[in-house]
């Protein structure tokens, strides 16, 4: 399901900004809340509880409709980082994450994600904008009106990261000249950007934050240290990049990834073997690339012939014959949720099973 909503952004299609950030919560969920609909869900409740504080914000101004949503989100600690030493902990590069723990933790464009997001359901126009090192948000009004009753401009820049103040579109500027940005070239850097690019500044985020990791081993094997889990959240940064690199440099990035998403099919998502040739073949069509990626998933097919792959609690793979392959009632444990986490939708406590995301997937079925 997250690889399609990227596809979809990929082929033209229009992607809510908040299920392109969401899909990336999809790999490393587990069997905790937050899939697509979920982070959809808890924003609804969010815009809800905001009309219930501010029984005013839907005939209030525009600019201070904004400056409501950005406080109240600030206030329930769902944008921001509360301690710059933790600005690269994993965490803060998810979605639903930051709406279901608070804490502040959500990077900028999660935090932008999350303002905009309800910005929309409030009645406003809000987009994310990919300034250099930073995102803010750009709003509007949806009925055409001036954003403030006697105010010429018809737009604000909002920082839910940092405050719950507008920014002036002149101190963006004296930003920019302070970096050296030409003034011909403010307007790339002032305007809307694409929620393609969300997605690549959180697939390099999330890079970041693991390399920053100063020890990987030192997190832990079991809970909540272990979450979210390294290999899976930089799998979903890889098919990020992969499938929506910067325009012009498109053929260069997807091999330059390649290799290395290979390499994490083959070792531990076999079961994505078909998605490689659904979704990256066609990609490569001819390129030079196209036969090297031809024979990996020749060779990876051949291994998924074998008997029954079997995803060990060690998070290591092994073959057993089917009938020695048995249905047991106990908890799984967090390694091997890290596994099934990326082939089923969520661990049932109950019933002691892993639901299938089939039905999502095939609904038709």
């Amino acid at each position: 399901m997250a690889i399609q909503e990227w596809v979809r952004l990929m082929d033209g299609q229009p992607v809510p900004l908040e299920r392109a950030l969401a899909a990336f919560d999809q790999f490393v969920l587990h069997d905790r809340k937050g899939d697509l609909e979920e982070v959809s869900v808890l924003l609804d409740g969010l815009a809800q509880s905001i009309r219930l504080e501010h029984v005013e914000i839907l005939e209030t101004t525009p600019r201070r409709k904004a400056q409501l949503i950005a406080s109240y989100l600030r206030k329930n600690e769902l944008t921001g980082v509360v301690e710059k030493s933790q600005y690269h902990n994993l965490r803060n590069n998810f979605i639903g994450l930051a709406l279901q723990g608070g804490g502040q933790a959500a990077l900028p464009p999660i935090s932008v994600g999350i303002f905009c997001s309800l910005a929309r359901r409030l009645g406003l126009i809000a987009e994310p904008c990919g300034f250099p090192f930073h995102v803010y948000a750009i709003v509007s009004s949806q009925d055409e009106r001036v954003i403030e009753d006697q105010s010429p401009s018809q737009s604000i820049y909002m920082d839910p990261f940092r405050s719950d103040t507008e920014i002036s579109r002149s101190d963006l500027e004296a930003q920019l000249k302070t970096m050296g940005v030409p003034t011909a070239e403010h307007e790339m850097y002032l305007g809307v950007s694409s929620t393609s690019d969300m997605v690549r500044r959180t697939a390099r985020n999330i890079m970041d934050s693991i390399q920053a990791t100063p020890n990987i081993h030192d997190l832990g094997a079991s809970g909540d240290s272990a979450f979210p889990d390294l290999d899976s959240s930089l799998y979903s940064a890889l098919w990020a990049l992969l499938l929506l690199p910067e325009n012009h440099a498109a053929p260069l990035q997807r091999a330059r990834f390649l290799p290395y998403i290979l390499d994490n099919i083959e070792k531990q998502f076999t079961f994505d073997i078909r998605l490689a040739e659904m979704y990256m073949l066609p990609l490569f069509e001819g390129s030079q690339y196209l036969d090297q990626l031809r024979d990996a998933v020749r060779v990876m097919r051949a291994g998924d012939s074998m008997p029954k792959q079997i995803n060990v609690e060690d998070k290591s793979v092994r073959y057993v014959a089917e009938e020695n392959i048995v249905d047991v009632s106990i908890d799984a444990g967090v390694n091997l949720m890290s596994l099934a986490g990326r082939h089923f939708k969520r661990y049932d406590q109950g019933s002691k099973a892993f639901v299938s995301n089939l039905k999502d997937e095939y609904p038709d079925d």
